[in-house]
């Protein structure tokens, strides 16, 4: 990988070949940059001009991305200006808190832009009926909604252009667990999946979910689009 590989947009490769590293571990991460690892999510960034000491792994980062050292607010990350993908983006997000010892919200979001972003929701739902509507969907692509509770069936919905109401019954008062799921197709094969790449969702004031494709970049959550009654 060269630098100018990083630039033209592998900057989730860069984070796993950061990710990867355990304490003592030194590499060459581009033709310009090199690391060590000194602790886990710590590291010494040797950059031309430049060395960074002990610094977290986004830093590290966003260092090796843009060649320089990079001002990073770690209480308060955009990572709609990192470069990853929203998934690697919580996953990074994740892994700070747990080294930090800190407790990590359920579920897990960051910040997306102006927009708190999440992989999907957890809401308390009284026994009955719940119904989902889908206001907007891409065509041509199958992106669908996954609800479930604990102890209970996964109900996942896939709605068409004919087909955007669905109604799911609950046995008894829970705490219902909302997420998009989304077919992956290749020559001769096709599987359901969810939580890849850029796939996420955001809610707005009114309760919508707001849902990316996991292939739509960057991110305009505006893929598939709504709301649960219950």
């Amino acid at each position: 990988m060269t630098l100018d590989d990083v630039i033209d947009g592998d900057a989730d490769a860069v984070f796993w070949v950061l990710d990867s590293m355990s304490p003592g571990d030194s590499r060459q991460v581009t033709e310009k940059s090199a690391v060590t690892c000194q602790d886990e999510g710590v590291f010494d960034v040797e950059l031309p001009g430049a060395r960074l000491e002990r610094v977290d792994l986004l830093v590290a980062h966003q260092a090796i991305l843009r060649g320089e050292p990079v001002e990073v607010s770690l209480e308060d990350i955009d990572y709609a200006t990192t470069g990853l993908s929203l998934q690697t983006a919580l996953l990074d997000h994740g892994q700070r808190k747990k080294r930090l010892g800190l407790p990590l919200e359920i579920p897990p979001t960051i910040r997306w832009g102006e927009r708190p972003v999440a992989t999907g929701d957890i809401r308390p739902v009284p026994a009955g009926q719940v119904t989902v509507v889908v206001s907007h969907l891409t065509p041509g692509v199958r992106h669908g909604v996954a609800l479930s509770t604990a102890g209970g069936p996964e109900h996942i919905l896939w709605p068409t252009e004919d087909d955007r109401e669905f109604t799911v019954d609950l046995p008894h008062d829970a705490d219902l667990r909302i997420t998009t799921v989304f077919v992956v197709e290749g020559p001769g094969w096709s599987r359901e999946e969810r939580w890849l790449e850029n796939a996420g969702l955001w809610i707005d004031p009114d309760g919508a979910y707001h849902c990316n494709h996991f292939a739509t970049t960057p991110p305009t959550f505006e893929d598939l689009v709504f709301t649960v009654r219950s």
